[in-house]
Protein backbone atom coordinates (compact mmCIF):
# COMPACT_ATOMS: atom_id res chain seq x y z
CA UNK A 1 0.00 0.00 0.00
CA UNK A 2 1.02 3.63 -0.46
CA UNK A 3 2.64 5.24 2.49
CA UNK A 4 0.50 6.66 5.49
CA UNK A 5 -0.34 10.36 4.75
CA UNK A 6 -0.92 12.69 7.56
CA UNK A 7 -3.84 15.45 7.99
CA UNK A 8 -2.51 19.25 7.62
CA UNK A 9 -2.48 20.79 11.14
CA UNK A 10 -3.92 17.52 13.04
CA UNK A 11 -7.38 17.64 11.42
CA UNK A 12 -7.07 18.72 7.65
CA UNK A 13 -9.25 21.32 5.83
CA UNK A 14 -12.13 22.66 7.16
CA UNK A 15 -14.33 20.70 5.12
CA UNK A 16 -12.85 17.08 5.97
CA UNK A 17 -12.92 18.65 9.91
CA UNK A 18 -16.87 18.86 9.27
CA UNK A 19 -16.52 15.71 6.90
CA UNK A 20 -15.08 14.12 9.93
CA UNK A 21 -17.29 15.40 12.89
CA UNK A 22 -20.62 14.11 10.83
CA UNK A 23 -18.57 10.10 11.04
CA UNK A 24 -18.00 10.47 13.96
CA UNK A 25 -22.01 11.01 15.47
CA UNK A 26 -22.69 8.05 12.58
CA UNK A 27 -20.49 6.25 14.04
CA UNK A 28 -21.57 6.91 17.72
CA UNK A 29 -25.15 6.05 16.77
CA UNK A 30 -23.67 2.67 15.34
CA UNK A 31 -21.86 1.77 18.30
CA UNK A 32 -25.84 2.46 19.96
CA UNK A 33 -26.82 -0.52 18.33
CA UNK A 34 -23.89 -2.79 18.25
CA UNK A 35 -24.13 -2.72 21.89
CA UNK A 36 -28.08 -4.04 22.43
CA UNK A 37 -27.33 -6.49 19.59
CA UNK A 38 -24.48 -7.98 21.90
CA UNK A 39 -26.58 -7.80 24.89
CA UNK A 40 -29.32 -10.40 22.99
CA UNK A 41 -27.13 -12.54 21.36
CA UNK A 42 -26.30 -15.86 22.96
CA UNK A 43 -22.90 -17.39 23.85
CA UNK A 44 -23.20 -20.32 24.70
CA UNK A 45 -19.72 -21.48 23.26
CA UNK A 46 -17.43 -18.31 22.38
CA UNK A 47 -14.07 -17.40 21.96
CA UNK A 48 -12.51 -14.04 22.33
CA UNK A 49 -9.72 -12.70 20.80
CA UNK A 50 -6.83 -10.95 22.85
CA UNK A 51 -7.97 -7.24 23.26
CA UNK A 52 -5.13 -6.12 21.70
CA UNK A 53 -5.01 -8.98 18.40
CA UNK A 54 -6.92 -6.06 15.60
CA UNK A 55 -5.70 -3.35 15.10
CA UNK A 56 -6.31 -0.60 12.90
CA UNK A 57 -4.11 1.46 10.51
CA UNK A 58 -5.75 4.49 8.66
CA UNK A 59 -4.40 7.20 5.82
CA UNK A 60 -4.29 9.91 8.32
CA UNK A 61 -3.74 10.55 12.35
CA UNK A 62 -7.00 10.09 14.27
CA UNK A 63 -8.53 13.12 15.10
CA UNK A 64 -9.51 14.03 18.82
CA UNK A 65 -13.31 12.45 18.39
CA UNK A 66 -12.38 9.68 16.33
CA UNK A 67 -9.81 8.36 19.09
CA UNK A 68 -12.68 9.17 22.07
CA UNK A 69 -14.64 6.92 19.53
CA UNK A 70 -11.78 4.04 19.17
CA UNK A 71 -11.30 3.82 22.90
CA UNK A 72 -15.09 3.65 23.33
CA UNK A 73 -15.19 0.72 20.82
CA UNK A 74 -12.54 -0.78 22.51
CA UNK A 75 -9.31 -0.78 20.13
CA UNK A 76 -6.11 -1.00 21.80
CA UNK A 77 -3.51 -0.72 18.98
CA UNK A 78 -2.95 2.09 16.50
CA UNK A 79 -0.68 2.22 12.90
CA UNK A 80 0.27 5.42 12.23
CA UNK A 81 2.86 6.91 10.24
CA UNK A 82 5.93 9.12 11.31
CA UNK A 83 7.95 10.58 8.55
CA UNK A 84 10.96 12.19 9.23
CA UNK A 85 10.28 15.16 6.83
CA UNK A 86 6.93 16.31 8.25
CA UNK A 87 8.98 16.91 11.67
CA UNK A 88 12.28 17.97 10.14
CA UNK A 89 10.86 19.51 6.81
CA UNK A 90 13.98 22.14 7.46
CA UNK A 91 17.16 21.09 8.67
CA UNK A 92 17.65 21.54 12.14
CA UNK A 93 14.14 22.83 12.92
CA UNK A 94 12.20 20.06 14.29
CA UNK A 95 8.37 20.47 15.12
CA UNK A 96 6.72 17.99 17.48
CA UNK A 97 3.30 19.77 17.87
CA UNK A 98 1.68 17.74 15.41
CA UNK A 99 2.76 14.39 17.04
CA UNK A 100 2.47 15.91 20.54
CA UNK A 101 -1.09 15.85 19.33
CA UNK A 102 -1.11 12.43 18.55
CA UNK A 103 -0.09 11.20 21.74
CA UNK A 104 -2.01 13.26 23.53
CA UNK A 105 -5.43 11.63 21.56
CA UNK A 106 -4.29 8.50 21.62
CA UNK A 107 -3.58 8.60 25.70
CA UNK A 108 -7.46 10.11 25.70
CA UNK A 109 -8.74 6.89 23.60
CA UNK A 110 -6.32 4.30 25.73
CA UNK A 111 -4.89 2.47 22.87
CA UNK A 112 -1.12 2.45 21.88
CA UNK A 113 0.56 3.65 18.73
CA UNK A 114 2.62 1.35 16.57
CA UNK A 115 4.63 4.26 14.97
CA UNK A 116 5.94 3.73 11.43
CA UNK A 117 9.27 5.19 10.55
CA UNK A 118 9.91 5.67 6.88
CA UNK A 119 10.91 7.64 4.09
CA UNK A 120 13.89 10.52 4.16
CA UNK A 121 14.03 14.82 4.30
CA UNK A 122 14.36 16.46 0.65
CA UNK A 123 17.41 18.35 2.16
CA UNK A 124 18.87 15.37 3.51
CA UNK A 125 18.38 12.57 0.77
CA UNK A 126 16.78 14.80 -2.56
CA UNK A 127 13.36 13.46 -2.34
CA UNK A 128 11.72 11.48 0.69
CA UNK A 129 10.76 8.13 -0.66
CA UNK A 130 13.74 6.71 -0.49
CA UNK A 131 16.04 5.10 2.79
CA UNK A 132 18.54 7.08 4.44
CA UNK A 133 22.26 5.57 2.65
CA UNK A 134 25.53 8.00 2.79
CA UNK A 135 26.96 8.43 6.44
CA UNK A 136 25.70 11.79 6.36
CA UNK A 137 22.19 10.69 6.05
CA UNK A 138 22.50 7.86 8.34
CA UNK A 139 23.67 10.04 10.95
CA UNK A 140 20.96 13.24 10.87
CA UNK A 141 18.46 9.95 10.22
CA UNK A 142 19.50 8.50 13.63
CA UNK A 143 19.77 12.09 15.00
CA UNK A 144 15.77 11.80 14.27
CA UNK A 145 14.84 8.79 15.53
CA UNK A 146 16.88 8.94 18.87
CA UNK A 147 14.65 12.15 18.97
CA UNK A 148 11.30 10.51 18.63
CA UNK A 149 12.44 7.90 20.88
CA UNK A 150 13.80 10.24 23.69
CA UNK A 151 10.80 12.33 23.51
CA UNK A 152 7.78 9.39 23.53
CA UNK A 153 9.33 6.39 24.56
CA UNK A 154 8.49 5.03 28.43
CA UNK A 155 9.65 7.89 30.49
CA UNK A 156 10.03 10.45 27.48
CA UNK A 157 10.02 13.64 27.65
CA UNK A 158 6.43 14.48 26.35
CA UNK A 159 5.04 12.29 29.01
CA UNK A 160 7.07 13.70 31.86
CA UNK A 161 5.96 17.43 30.81
CA UNK A 162 2.48 16.09 30.90
CA UNK A 163 1.51 14.60 34.07
CA UNK A 164 -2.27 14.70 33.49
CA UNK A 165 -1.70 12.06 30.81
CA UNK A 166 -1.47 8.23 30.97
CA UNK A 167 1.52 6.91 29.17
CA UNK A 168 0.85 4.28 25.94
CA UNK A 169 3.50 2.19 25.08
CA UNK A 170 5.31 2.88 21.45
CA UNK A 171 6.03 0.25 19.05
CA UNK A 172 8.26 1.17 15.90
CA UNK A 173 8.05 -0.37 13.13
CA UNK A 174 11.34 0.21 10.60
CA UNK A 175 9.65 1.28 6.92
CA UNK A 176 7.10 0.08 5.37
CA UNK A 177 6.97 -2.48 2.80
CA UNK A 178 10.43 -2.24 1.98
CA UNK A 179 10.58 -5.42 -0.33
CA UNK A 180 8.41 -3.73 -2.77
CA UNK A 181 11.03 -1.11 -4.14
CA UNK A 182 8.87 1.84 -4.09
CA UNK A 183 9.81 3.90 -0.99
CA UNK A 184 13.62 1.91 -1.12
CA UNK A 185 14.67 1.82 -4.98
CA UNK A 186 16.26 -1.52 -5.16
CA UNK A 187 16.31 -2.80 -1.70
CA UNK A 188 18.27 -5.39 -0.69
CA UNK A 189 18.02 -7.86 2.47
CA UNK A 190 21.48 -6.84 3.37
CA UNK A 191 20.89 -3.32 2.92
CA UNK A 192 17.84 -3.19 5.04
CA UNK A 193 18.85 -5.51 7.51
CA UNK A 194 21.78 -2.89 7.87
CA UNK A 195 18.79 0.40 8.58
CA UNK A 196 17.43 -2.02 11.16
CA UNK A 197 20.13 -2.98 13.15
CA UNK A 198 21.42 0.64 13.20
CA UNK A 199 18.11 2.11 13.83
CA UNK A 200 16.90 -0.37 16.53
CA UNK A 201 19.95 0.32 18.41
CA UNK A 202 18.92 3.97 18.25
CA UNK A 203 16.09 3.63 20.04
CA UNK A 204 16.69 1.25 22.65
CA UNK A 205 19.71 2.85 23.86
CA UNK A 206 17.45 6.17 24.85
CA UNK A 207 14.11 3.33 25.32
CA UNK A 208 15.70 -0.58 26.37
CA UNK A 209 11.85 -1.38 26.57
CA UNK A 210 10.63 -0.58 23.27
CA UNK A 211 9.06 -3.04 20.72
CA UNK A 212 10.79 -3.18 17.41
CA UNK A 213 9.01 -4.26 14.27
CA UNK A 214 10.56 -5.31 11.14
CA UNK A 215 9.25 -3.92 7.70
CA UNK A 216 5.81 -5.37 6.79
CA UNK A 217 6.88 -7.39 3.84
CA UNK A 218 4.22 -7.70 1.00
CA UNK A 219 3.68 -10.66 -0.93
CA UNK A 220 4.52 -9.14 -4.24
CA UNK A 221 6.97 -6.18 -5.24
CA UNK A 222 5.52 -3.54 -7.40
CA UNK A 223 8.67 -2.56 -9.56
CA UNK A 224 10.89 -4.91 -11.47
CA UNK A 225 13.55 -4.25 -8.95
CA UNK A 226 11.62 -5.12 -5.72
CA UNK A 227 11.59 -8.44 -4.40
CA UNK A 228 8.92 -11.39 -3.40
CA UNK A 229 8.20 -11.81 0.53
CA UNK A 230 9.97 -14.97 0.33
CA UNK A 231 12.98 -13.96 -1.31
CA UNK A 232 13.63 -10.86 1.15
CA UNK A 233 12.71 -12.82 4.49
CA UNK A 234 15.26 -15.78 3.33
CA UNK A 235 17.52 -13.11 2.56
CA UNK A 236 17.27 -11.41 5.78
CA UNK A 237 17.45 -14.33 7.88
CA UNK A 238 20.87 -15.06 6.31
CA UNK A 239 22.05 -11.88 7.65
CA UNK A 240 23.68 -12.19 11.33
CA UNK A 241 22.54 -8.75 12.59
CA UNK A 242 18.41 -9.61 11.53
CA UNK A 243 17.54 -11.82 14.71
CA UNK A 244 18.88 -9.14 17.36
CA UNK A 245 17.36 -6.36 15.66
CA UNK A 246 13.87 -6.76 15.87
CA UNK A 247 11.20 -8.11 18.37
CA UNK A 248 8.81 -8.68 15.99
CA UNK A 249 8.40 -10.03 11.95
CA UNK A 250 5.62 -8.60 10.06
CA UNK A 251 4.30 -9.16 6.85
CA UNK A 252 1.48 -7.37 4.97
CA UNK A 253 -1.63 -10.08 4.10
CA UNK A 254 -3.08 -8.70 0.87
CA UNK A 255 -4.48 -11.78 -0.84
CA UNK A 256 -7.52 -12.63 -3.30
CA UNK A 257 -8.94 -14.18 -0.05
CA UNK A 258 -8.21 -15.43 3.37
CA UNK A 259 -6.85 -18.35 2.55
CA UNK A 260 -4.60 -16.51 0.56
CA UNK A 261 -3.65 -14.17 3.66
CA UNK A 262 -2.82 -18.17 5.21
CA UNK A 263 -0.90 -18.86 2.37
CA UNK A 264 1.31 -15.49 3.19
CA UNK A 265 1.80 -16.62 7.06
CA UNK A 266 2.49 -20.00 5.90
CA UNK A 267 5.28 -19.04 4.03
CA UNK A 268 7.01 -16.61 6.42
CA UNK A 269 6.74 -18.82 9.01
CA UNK A 270 8.06 -22.02 6.91
CA UNK A 271 11.57 -19.55 6.23
CA UNK A 272 11.33 -18.08 9.65
CA UNK A 273 11.12 -21.83 10.88
CA UNK A 274 13.78 -23.26 8.74
CA UNK A 275 16.08 -20.72 9.98
CA UNK A 276 15.54 -21.21 13.78
CA UNK A 277 13.77 -17.75 14.21
CA UNK A 278 10.84 -17.98 16.53
CA UNK A 279 10.05 -14.21 17.41
CA UNK A 280 6.32 -13.56 16.74
CA UNK A 281 4.78 -12.26 13.84
CA UNK A 282 2.53 -9.33 13.25
CA UNK A 283 0.12 -8.75 10.04
CA UNK A 284 1.06 -4.66 10.31
CA UNK A 285 -1.77 -4.61 7.23
CA UNK A 286 -4.59 -6.19 5.33
CA UNK A 287 -8.34 -5.52 3.92
CA UNK A 288 -10.04 -6.12 0.95
CA UNK A 289 -12.23 -3.12 -0.51
CA UNK A 290 -15.62 -2.52 -1.02
CA UNK A 291 -15.47 -0.94 -4.17
CA UNK A 292 -13.05 0.78 -6.92
CA UNK A 293 -11.83 -0.85 -9.94
CA UNK A 294 -12.24 -4.16 -11.07
CA UNK A 295 -9.92 -6.05 -9.20
CA UNK A 296 -9.23 -9.07 -7.23
CA UNK A 297 -9.35 -7.67 -3.72
CA UNK A 298 -12.52 -5.82 -4.41
CA UNK A 299 -15.73 -6.47 -2.98
CA UNK A 300 -19.26 -5.44 -2.20
CA UNK A 301 -20.14 -3.77 0.75
CA UNK A 302 -21.13 -7.18 2.14
CA UNK A 303 -18.53 -9.10 1.12
CA UNK A 304 -16.18 -6.76 2.68
CA UNK A 305 -17.39 -7.06 5.90
CA UNK A 306 -17.74 -11.59 5.38
CA UNK A 307 -14.00 -10.98 4.61
CA UNK A 308 -12.94 -9.23 7.32
CA UNK A 309 -15.29 -11.51 10.06
CA UNK A 310 -13.87 -15.19 7.87
CA UNK A 311 -9.76 -13.82 8.22
CA UNK A 312 -10.56 -12.78 11.75
CA UNK A 313 -11.37 -16.18 12.69
CA UNK A 314 -9.17 -18.00 10.85
CA UNK A 315 -6.13 -15.94 12.05
CA UNK A 316 -7.25 -16.04 15.70
CA UNK A 317 -8.22 -20.02 15.17
CA UNK A 318 -4.57 -20.33 13.62
CA UNK A 319 -2.78 -17.30 15.18
CA UNK A 320 -0.66 -20.73 17.47
CA UNK A 321 0.44 -22.02 13.90
CA UNK A 322 2.34 -18.70 13.02
CA UNK A 323 3.23 -16.93 16.32
CA UNK A 324 0.81 -14.59 15.32
CA UNK A 325 0.44 -11.83 18.08
CA UNK A 326 -1.66 -8.86 16.33
CA UNK A 327 -3.36 -8.07 12.53
CA UNK A 328 -4.01 -4.59 11.92
CA UNK A 329 -7.03 -3.62 9.55
CA UNK A 330 -6.36 -1.04 6.67
CA UNK A 331 -8.29 1.52 6.88
CA UNK A 332 -10.38 3.27 9.47
CA UNK A 333 -11.82 5.00 6.21
CA UNK A 334 -11.77 5.22 2.42
CA UNK A 335 -9.44 7.81 -0.07
CA UNK A 336 -10.23 9.39 -2.90
CA UNK A 337 -7.94 10.12 -5.75
CA UNK A 338 -7.94 13.70 -5.23
CA UNK A 339 -6.91 13.12 -1.58
CA UNK A 340 -4.00 11.08 -2.26
CA UNK A 341 -2.81 13.03 -6.04
CA UNK A 342 -2.99 8.87 -7.37
CA UNK A 343 -5.03 7.49 -9.57
CA UNK A 344 -8.26 5.12 -8.31
CA UNK A 345 -7.35 1.53 -7.18
CA UNK A 346 -8.66 -0.94 -4.67
CA UNK A 347 -6.98 0.05 -1.67
CA UNK A 348 -8.59 3.65 -1.50
CA UNK A 349 -11.54 1.56 -0.88
CA UNK A 350 -10.31 -0.90 1.87
CA UNK A 351 -11.85 1.36 4.87
CA UNK A 352 -14.27 0.55 7.60
CA UNK A 353 -16.19 3.59 6.71
CA UNK A 354 -16.12 5.35 3.29
CA UNK A 355 -14.67 8.99 2.46
CA UNK A 356 -17.68 10.79 3.49
CA UNK A 357 -17.72 8.82 6.97
CA UNK A 358 -20.61 6.57 6.75
CA UNK A 359 -19.95 3.63 8.62
CA UNK A 360 -20.00 0.23 5.92
CA UNK A 361 -20.47 -3.34 7.42
CA UNK A 362 -17.28 -4.01 7.96
CA UNK A 363 -17.25 -1.71 10.90
CA UNK A 364 -19.70 -3.83 12.85
CA UNK A 365 -18.00 -6.71 11.84
CA UNK A 366 -14.34 -5.80 13.00
CA UNK A 367 -15.87 -4.28 15.78
CA UNK A 368 -16.95 -8.28 17.06
CA UNK A 369 -12.78 -8.85 17.39
CA UNK A 370 -11.96 -5.52 19.95
CA UNK A 371 -11.59 -5.88 23.65
CA UNK A 372 -11.89 -9.10 24.31
CA UNK A 373 -15.57 -10.01 22.88
CA UNK A 374 -16.97 -12.88 22.33
CA UNK A 375 -17.48 -14.68 19.32
CA UNK A 376 -20.56 -16.93 19.19
CA UNK A 377 -20.96 -20.26 17.48
CA UNK A 378 -17.42 -21.53 18.35
CA UNK A 379 -15.55 -18.73 15.67
CA UNK A 380 -12.15 -18.41 16.38
CA UNK A 381 -11.88 -21.39 18.17
CA UNK A 382 -9.58 -23.74 16.27
CA UNK A 383 -7.15 -23.79 13.44
CA UNK A 384 -9.11 -25.42 10.40
CA UNK A 385 -6.41 -25.15 7.54
CA UNK A 386 -4.34 -28.65 7.15
CA UNK A 387 -1.98 -29.69 10.00
CA UNK A 388 -3.73 -27.43 12.74
CA UNK A 389 -1.97 -25.07 14.81
CA UNK A 390 1.10 -26.85 14.52
CA UNK A 391 3.84 -24.36 13.24
CA UNK A 392 5.71 -27.62 11.72
CA UNK A 393 2.35 -27.90 9.14
CA UNK A 394 3.68 -24.72 7.25
CA UNK A 395 6.21 -26.79 5.92
CA UNK A 396 6.00 -28.08 2.38
CA UNK A 397 6.88 -32.04 2.42
CA UNK A 398 6.01 -32.71 -0.81
CA UNK A 399 7.36 -30.29 -3.57
CA UNK A 400 4.75 -31.65 -6.37
CA UNK A 401 2.41 -30.94 -4.11
CA UNK A 402 -1.29 -29.34 -5.49
CA UNK A 403 -1.80 -28.01 -8.67
CA UNK A 404 0.91 -25.45 -10.44
CA UNK A 405 -0.18 -22.08 -10.62
CA UNK A 406 -2.38 -20.56 -12.35
CA UNK A 407 -2.97 -17.09 -13.93
CA UNK A 408 -5.90 -14.66 -15.10
CA UNK A 409 -5.77 -11.26 -16.61
CA UNK A 410 -8.63 -9.29 -15.07
CA UNK A 411 -7.59 -6.21 -17.04
CA UNK A 412 -6.11 -4.83 -20.24
CA UNK A 413 -6.14 -2.46 -23.18
CA UNK A 414 -7.48 -3.14 -26.45
CA UNK A 415 -5.56 -0.20 -27.95
CA UNK A 416 -3.08 2.24 -26.93
CA UNK A 417 -2.27 5.63 -28.35
CA UNK A 418 0.57 8.34 -28.27
CA UNK A 419 0.05 9.32 -24.69
CA UNK A 420 -1.09 6.05 -23.29
CA UNK A 421 1.01 2.93 -22.01
CA UNK A 422 -0.04 -0.59 -21.66
CA UNK A 423 -0.89 -1.36 -18.36
CA UNK A 424 -2.22 -4.98 -17.53
CA UNK A 425 -3.75 -6.35 -14.49
CA UNK A 426 -3.27 -10.31 -13.68
CA UNK A 427 -4.35 -12.27 -10.15
CA UNK A 428 -2.55 -15.60 -9.63
CA UNK A 429 -3.99 -18.18 -7.52
CA UNK A 430 -1.00 -17.63 -5.11
CA UNK A 431 -2.36 -14.34 -4.11
CA UNK A 432 -1.51 -10.64 -4.50
CA UNK A 433 -0.24 -11.53 -8.31
CA UNK A 434 1.74 -13.98 -6.77
CA UNK A 435 5.29 -15.25 -8.00
CA UNK A 436 4.93 -13.76 -11.44
CA UNK A 437 7.18 -13.72 -14.46
CA UNK A 438 6.11 -12.22 -17.78
CA UNK A 439 7.26 -12.12 -21.42
CA UNK A 440 6.51 -9.58 -23.76
CA UNK A 441 6.23 -10.40 -27.70
CA UNK A 442 7.95 -14.21 -26.77
CA UNK A 443 10.52 -12.12 -25.02
CA UNK A 444 12.80 -12.99 -21.87
CA UNK A 445 10.61 -14.06 -18.94
CA UNK A 446 11.09 -11.72 -15.87
CA UNK A 447 9.57 -10.84 -12.76
CA UNK A 448 6.64 -8.62 -12.86
CA UNK A 449 3.64 -8.07 -10.51
CA UNK A 450 0.52 -6.67 -11.00
CA UNK A 451 -0.23 -4.05 -12.39
CA UNK A 452 2.19 -4.82 -15.02
CA UNK A 453 2.73 -1.43 -17.08
CA UNK A 454 5.04 -1.60 -20.40
CA UNK A 455 7.22 0.99 -21.63
CA UNK A 456 6.20 3.76 -23.32
CA UNK A 457 8.58 3.69 -26.42
CA UNK A 458 6.81 0.95 -28.21
CA UNK A 459 6.27 1.38 -32.10
CA UNK A 460 3.04 0.56 -33.58
CA UNK A 461 1.62 -2.48 -34.15
CA UNK A 462 0.50 -5.68 -32.53
CA UNK A 463 1.96 -6.69 -29.34
CA UNK A 464 1.41 -9.29 -26.14
CA UNK A 465 2.55 -10.21 -23.04
CA UNK A 466 2.04 -13.58 -21.35
CA UNK A 467 2.21 -13.46 -17.65
CA UNK A 468 2.47 -17.10 -15.55
CA UNK A 469 3.38 -18.28 -11.95
CA UNK A 470 6.10 -19.41 -10.45
CA UNK A 471 5.63 -21.05 -7.11
CA UNK A 472 7.50 -21.53 -4.08
CA UNK A 473 9.57 -24.11 -5.32
CA UNK A 474 9.66 -22.74 -8.77
CA UNK A 475 7.11 -24.39 -10.51
CA UNK A 476 5.71 -22.66 -13.39
CA UNK A 477 2.24 -23.10 -14.77
CA UNK A 478 0.12 -22.44 -17.80
CA UNK A 479 0.73 -18.45 -18.67
CA UNK A 480 -2.24 -16.16 -19.49
CA UNK A 481 -2.06 -13.83 -22.38
CA UNK A 482 -3.05 -10.31 -23.19
CA UNK A 483 -2.97 -8.60 -26.86
CA UNK A 484 -3.36 -4.81 -27.72
CA UNK A 485 -2.16 -2.59 -30.68
CA UNK A 486 -0.09 0.25 -30.09
CA UNK A 487 -1.15 3.09 -32.63
CA UNK A 488 0.32 6.20 -32.66
CA UNK A 489 -1.33 8.11 -35.81
CA UNK A 490 -3.99 10.74 -34.76
CA UNK A 491 -7.05 11.17 -37.04
CA UNK A 492 -7.61 13.42 -39.46
CA UNK A 493 -11.17 15.56 -39.20
CA UNK A 494 -13.11 16.17 -41.88
CA UNK A 495 -16.97 17.64 -42.48
CA UNK A 496 -18.68 15.33 -44.57
CA UNK A 497 -21.53 18.33 -44.53
CA UNK A 498 -20.78 21.33 -43.87
CA UNK A 499 -23.36 23.77 -42.64
CA UNK A 500 -24.43 26.54 -44.98
CA UNK A 501 -22.63 29.91 -45.01
CA UNK A 502 -25.79 31.22 -44.12
CA UNK A 503 -28.35 30.63 -42.15
CA UNK A 504 -31.41 32.14 -40.38
CA UNK A 505 -32.01 29.39 -37.88
CA UNK A 506 -29.99 29.43 -34.35
CA UNK A 507 -28.89 25.31 -35.34
CA UNK A 508 -27.03 23.25 -37.52
CA UNK A 509 -26.94 20.06 -38.67
CA UNK A 510 -23.23 18.62 -39.60
CA UNK A 511 -21.93 15.36 -40.60
CA UNK A 512 -18.41 14.16 -39.50
CA UNK A 513 -15.83 12.06 -40.35
CA UNK A 514 -11.93 11.28 -41.11
CA UNK A 515 -9.89 10.37 -43.76
CA UNK A 516 -9.68 7.23 -45.52
CA UNK A 517 -6.14 6.48 -44.07
CA UNK A 518 -7.47 5.23 -40.48
CA UNK A 519 -7.38 1.43 -39.90
CA UNK A 520 -10.73 0.30 -40.30
CA UNK A 521 -10.86 -1.24 -36.82
CA UNK A 522 -9.65 2.09 -35.46
CA UNK A 523 -11.91 3.75 -37.28
CA UNK A 524 -15.23 2.18 -36.26
CA UNK A 525 -14.62 3.20 -32.57
CA UNK A 526 -14.03 6.81 -33.44
CA UNK A 527 -15.69 9.28 -31.11
CA UNK A 528 -15.98 12.97 -32.05
CA UNK A 529 -15.85 16.67 -29.70
CA UNK A 530 -17.11 20.07 -30.85
CA UNK A 531 -16.67 23.21 -29.52
CA UNK A 532 -18.78 26.59 -30.89
CA UNK A 533 -17.13 29.62 -30.63
CA UNK A 534 -15.16 29.88 -27.33
CA UNK A 535 -17.14 28.09 -25.16
CA UNK A 536 -15.49 24.12 -24.02
CA UNK A 537 -15.27 21.14 -25.88
CA UNK A 538 -18.15 18.58 -25.79
CA UNK A 539 -18.74 14.96 -27.27
CA UNK A 540 -20.70 14.73 -30.35
CA UNK A 541 -21.90 12.89 -32.93
CA UNK A 542 -20.95 11.93 -36.24
CA UNK A 543 -24.24 13.32 -37.45
CA UNK A 544 -24.88 16.40 -34.81
CA UNK A 545 -27.12 19.30 -34.61
CA UNK A 546 -25.44 22.27 -33.24
CA UNK A 547 -27.31 25.18 -31.71
CA UNK A 548 -25.64 28.49 -32.25
CA UNK A 549 -26.27 31.00 -29.25
CA UNK A 550 -26.87 34.33 -30.97
CA UNK A 551 -27.21 36.37 -34.18
CA UNK A 552 -23.63 36.69 -36.06
CA UNK A 553 -20.43 34.97 -37.23
CA UNK A 554 -20.12 31.49 -35.44
CA UNK A 555 -17.14 29.29 -35.76
CA UNK A 556 -17.67 25.84 -34.93
CA UNK A 557 -14.40 23.29 -34.54
CA UNK A 558 -14.33 19.85 -34.37
CA UNK A 559 -12.35 16.85 -33.77
CA UNK A 560 -11.90 13.27 -33.85
CA UNK A 561 -10.70 11.06 -31.24
CA UNK A 562 -9.88 7.21 -31.78
CA UNK A 563 -10.28 4.44 -29.57
CA UNK A 564 -6.86 4.40 -28.47
CA UNK A 565 -6.79 7.70 -27.05
CA UNK A 566 -5.46 10.15 -30.64
CA UNK A 567 -6.91 13.27 -30.28
CA UNK A 568 -6.69 15.11 -33.70
CA UNK A 569 -4.26 18.22 -32.99
CA UNK A 570 -5.94 20.68 -35.94
CA UNK A 571 -9.16 19.07 -36.14
CA UNK A 572 -11.59 20.52 -39.12
CA UNK A 573 -13.26 24.20 -39.12
CA UNK A 574 -15.94 25.77 -39.65
CA UNK A 575 -17.83 29.37 -40.61
CA UNK A 576 -21.01 30.36 -40.96
CA UNK A 577 -23.11 33.47 -39.74
CA UNK A 578 -26.75 33.63 -38.07
CA UNK A 579 -28.77 36.06 -39.57
CA UNK A 580 -32.05 37.67 -38.31
CA UNK A 581 -35.06 36.52 -39.62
Amino acid sequence: MPTLTRMEARGGSATATVARQIRMIAVSVVTALAVLCSTAAGAAHAASAPSDFAGLGDWNWPTAGESQQLGADGVKAFRANLAWDWVEHTRGVRRWGGVDGLMRDASSGGYDLLLVLNGCVAWSCGTTRVAPQAPEQRAQYQSFVADAAGRYGQGGSYWAAHPELKPIRISWQIWNEVNVGADWPNPTAAGYADLLAETSGTIKRVDPSARVVSAGLAEMPAVSTGQTLTQFLTGLEQQASFRGSADVVAVHGYAENPAGTARILDAARRIMRAAGDTRPIWVTELGWASGGPAHAFVRDAAGQAAELRSAYDLLLGCRTRWGLERAYWFALSDATPAGLGEPDYWGMHTGLMDSAGAPKPALDAFREYLAGRDLPGGRGTGCALPGGDDPAATVITDPAAGPAPAVRIVKSPQYVGATGRAVVDFVTSMGNAGNAECSLNGGEWQLCATPYTLPRNLGEGTYNVQVRGVDANGRRGAPATATWTVDLTAPKTIFTKRPPRRVTSKAVTVRLGTTTSRRAAVAEQLTFQCKLNAGKWKRCQSRSRIAALKVGKQRLRVRAVDAAGNVDPRGALATFTVGRR
